[in-house]
This record gives C-alpha cells, structure tokens and sequence, in this order.
C-alpha cells in the first residue's frame, strides 16, 4: 500500500489528511477506528481564506475493495448515529470500508453551538426549549458574522467531495449513502462530482425544491397518521375501540377540533397543550414501533375518564422532559439546522407567524415548531440560495433509491420527483410498502423482524451497482400493529391494556429494566422528532 495514498495526501485537492486511532463508539474506550480532523476552507472558492475543521471516522476492514461514506440527515444531525450500525454497514457492504464524515457544523467538525442555552443549567438541558432559540441564534452571530454562511450544503459537499479525493485509493470503489437530509446533501455531490462514485444511495428522499419546512412538514404528518387511522379502520382491534359512530380518521379530527377549543377533557389539556398533543401522535407516527400508539392516544383522549386522565400524567412523566443526550447526541448542532433549513428547506414566501399559527388549527397531526420558535427562525436571516437549488444533477452513476409509503418525514411527494427525474442505466427507484423513514433500518420483514427490505437492496447494490436489482421484497415488509405487548402499556400507560383502565399487576412478569426500555424508546422517538 502507497503510504503516501494511505496518508490521504492528494495533489489535486490540496487536503492532508492524518489518520489517528479513536473509540469507534463516541465516549469509549477502545482504539478500534480511525479519526481524522481536517483542515478545509471556509468558503472553497477562497482557497487561501480562514479554515475550519471537518472530522471523518473510519472502520477499516481487511483487504477492503472500496469504501461506503454515510451521510447523517437532520440538517444537524451528527454522523455519529451510525456508530451502532457500523459494522453491519462493514459486512453488508460486501468488503469495504466504511466513512462516518461530519457535516461541516456538527460534531467533533467546527461545530456551531451556543453554550448558554444548551448549558445543562438552561432551561431543557442540551435541547433548546421555545424561549431559548432567539437567543441561541444571537449567539452564533455574535460569534460568527457573516461566516456563519458558508456552513452550507454546497460547502459540506465540496468538503464530501475532496474527501474522498484524498483518501481514495487507486483501485477503490465508492458509494455514498445519504438518508434524509442526507440524501439532499448527497444529491448536491453529486451535482459538483457526477462522475465521481462508483454508487449512490438515497434513502428517505428529499429533492430539490421539492422539501420544505414547516408547512408542508406538517402537511406530510397529517397526511401519514390519516393513512395510519384508514389502517385502523380496516383491523378488527382498533376499528372496535375508534371505528364505532365514525371512521376513525374523523373521529380524530372531531376530538382535536373540541381539544383546541377547549371544550374537550380540560384535565388532559392542562398537562398537554393542544399542540403538544398533536406533536406528540406526529413523533409517534415516525416509527414504526410506536406508531401502534396513536389509536389507544386518540381513544384515551376522546373518552376522557378520571382513569384516562391518570394514563395521560404517567405518560407525562414519560416523556415530559427529553432524555440526558449521550455522547453522540452531544455532536448535533441545532444551530446547523436553522442555517441550512432557513436557507434551503423553508418555505417561500415565507407566511407570517399569525398565519403559521392559524395554519396549526388546521391539521390533526403535527411536527411542527411554536409559534415563538417559527418567529425566531423567521427573523433570521439566513445564506442566500445558490445556483444548485431546486436543480437535479445530471449524472450517469448507478443510483438506488429508496422510500417508504408511511414515511411523514420525506413523503412520497417529497421524493417522487427524484425518482421520477433519474430513469438512466442502473438508476433504481423503490417505493416501499408501509415503510416509515429511514428505509434502511424501518422496513422490517413480518416473518423475521431483524431483517429489512433496505438491507437487502442495499446489499446487492453495492455487491454490484450495473446488475439488476430484485425489488421484490418491497411488499413483504410487517403489517400494521395494532395490538402491542402488554408491557407497552404498562410502560406508557401504567395500565395493562392500552385502549382500557385496566390497573394492577402484569398478565405477565416484566421487569423494571423492560419497563423502562419501553419509555426510553418513546421518550427519545418523541424529542427526536422535533428541532427544538
């Protein structure tokens, strides 16, 4: 192996890159992957300007055949969420590599931070709470001046692309698997490099123009929990407890219209504001574990008895405050978010906050930012929009592409155009059914849950890009479910039936530890789902 190559130094780009061995966890101890932190310009077209410092992870495998380089969506989020997945990329990827790069902004890359407000004295801890975004975005501008906008897509994917310039060895082959935001930044490498991969994975589509924040954020959510409520409808559980007198779609909005106004179950609106209710049933519907949770939800509330009351403070303590972030949260940035989402992801023309508000009482189901968050991050004034925006690339490199029919974050809609735009050789787009986000990881198989859909279309894509690919397991992905584990109930309820008041012990012995898996997963779906 040229040790010059393996150094990363390469003539073209300009890039030194110096591999150190690291914890190939974020905050343990072992030595098993490597870390570089890179020096690459500020703005790339002002080679000789300031710098900061973009960091890569790699796993190493022998006698590695070419690289994959994973992309984190968000924008913000940190490329360390792909730690516990890692070596199932290293032995799906059929002998390669794998590259966890930072986004310029996040992690252990320069991040953009506001230290005060994501203090764990502040209001929330690390997650920025309503009042506290104003202030946090001052912050970075006090800080950062006009730099503060070169953190953007088309710069973290020139950095991507020089990346891999400096690295690659002569005879590697490489793919990039985006998901998210991922794949937009993905797909905007793609229109500076097109030539350059061997593949592409877009996973959780978001195209060109085509995803914006927050209206039609919100719009997809509403949308996805209606599809959820028709499946309801259909399964003889949750059509016995919400399909009585109206479909279940309508009787979810009927109990939401008479929550907002204050009509309807005072005690639960005092713990859960109308908003928090509707943002509570949109996180649930982003995963497909949880998402079984939105019926006994909607019922519970629509009933309102002394007993649903009691379910709705336990759930309360549940998920009332988010989680202790662990190590690898700790490298998201929100601060990323409002730069690049303002810029390239927001609606335009903008509406005004009285209209944004107004908005909300129209939709059953959110994800959706306060009124006071959706001001503050109108009045910042973001990067201007590049020639590159709402403009596919035109390349001829091997592309799978990748969603689910029930995912809110990126619908259909969102990612329609891009699998309709690239028909080329090899470009293969797959509409997964019942698949939520992340397709990769969500579209699990109903006859062995820890096997996906994704995975194997990953596989055979980079085993081989140019072959044709068997798109068959698109239909085989689980069923809706409706009736979950006892213990779910317990966990969120403290009853051991979802749908009814049903106190006392277990059917079944479940330990504390259980239990308390069960909230940690829903608490840190919930606050996951959110910006601030």
């Amino acid at each position: 192996m040229d040790a010059g190559l393996d150094a990363g130094v390469d003539a073209g780009s300009t890039l030194v890159v110096q591999w150190a061995a690291c914890a190939l966890y974020t905050g343990g101890q072992d030595s098993d992957a490597e870390c570089a932190d890179v020096q690459v310009p500020l703005r790339w077209e002002e080679p000789q300007g300031r710098h900061i410092s973009v960091r890569m992870k790699r796993l190493r495998v022998p006698n590695a055949r070419g690289s994959v380089w994973l992309l984190q969506g968000g924008p913000g989020g940190s490329g360390t969420v792909f730690e516990g997945v890692v070596t199932s990329f290293a032995s799906r990827g059929d002998n390669v590599d794998i590259y966890m790069p930072e986004h310029r902004g996040v992690g252990a890359s320069t991040r953009l931070s506001c230290p005060v407000q994501e203090s764990p004295d502040s209001g929330m801890g690390f997650v920025l709470d309503d009042n506290e975004v104003a202030g946090c975005l001052a912050a970075m501008e006090q800080q950062w001046g006009e730099d503060a906008k070169a953190f953007t897509t088309t710069q973290a994917a020139m950095d991507l692309g020089r990346l891999i310039e400096a690295t690659r060895r002569p005879a590697d082959k490489v793919f990039v698997y985006g998901v998210s935001y991922g794949t937009y930044w993905a797909h905007r490498y793609l229109q500076l490099f097109p030539d350059q991969a061997n593949g592409v994975v877009l996973d959780s589509i978001c195209s060109p123009g085509q995803c914006q924040l927050p209206m039609d954020f919100t719009r997809n959510h509403d949308r996805i929990g209606g599809l959820l409520l028709e499946a309801c409808g259909n399964d003889p559980l949750c059509s016995s407890k919400l399909g009585t007198g109206m479909a279940p779609v309508t009787l979810a909005r009927d109990v939401i219209t008479r929550y907002r106004a204050g009509s309807h179950c005072p005690d639960v609106r005092a713990i859960f504001p109308p908003l928090r209710m509707t943002n509570l049933l949109g996180s649930l519907t982003e995963s497909n574990v949880n998402r079984g949770l939105v019926p006994p939800v909607l019922y519970r509330l629509n009933r309102c008895s002394a007993e649903d009351v009691q379910a709705f403070r336990v759930l309360d303590n549940t998920i009332g405050r988010p989680p202790m972030p662990n190590e690898a949260e700790r490298q998201g940035s929100t601060l990323l978010y409002a730069v690049v989402a303002r810029a390239e992801l927001w609606d335009e023309p903008a509406p005004t906050v009285a209209e944004y508000t107004a908005f909300l009482d129209t939709v059953t189901i959110t994800a959706s930012p306060s009124p006071e968050s959706y001001g503050a991050m109108l009045a910042y004034n973001s990067y201007a929009r590049d020639g590159y925006w709402g403009q596919f690339a035109t390349t001829g490199v091997p592309l799978l592409m990748l969603n689910g029919t029930m995912d809110p974050q990126t619908s259909l809609l969102e990612a329609n155009p891009t699998g309709q735009h690239f028909t080329g050789p090899h470009q293969t787009y797959v509409v997964v059914d019942r698949a939520p986000h992340a397709v990769l990881f969500s579209s699990r198989y109903e006859e062995d849950p820890l096997l996906t859909c994704g995975w194997d279309l990953f596989e055979q894509f980079v085993r081989d890009p140019t072959a044709t690919l068997d798109v068959s397991c698109a239909t085989m992905v689980e069923p809706f479910r409706f009736s979950l584990d006892p213990a779910v109930a317990r966990a969120i309820f403290n009853t051991n039936d979802l749908y009814e008041a049903m106190p006392g012990p277990p059917p079944a012995p479940v330990s504390p530890q259980q239990l308390e898996a069960i909230r940690e997963r829903v608490r840190r779906d919930v606050h996951r789902s959110f910006p601030w």
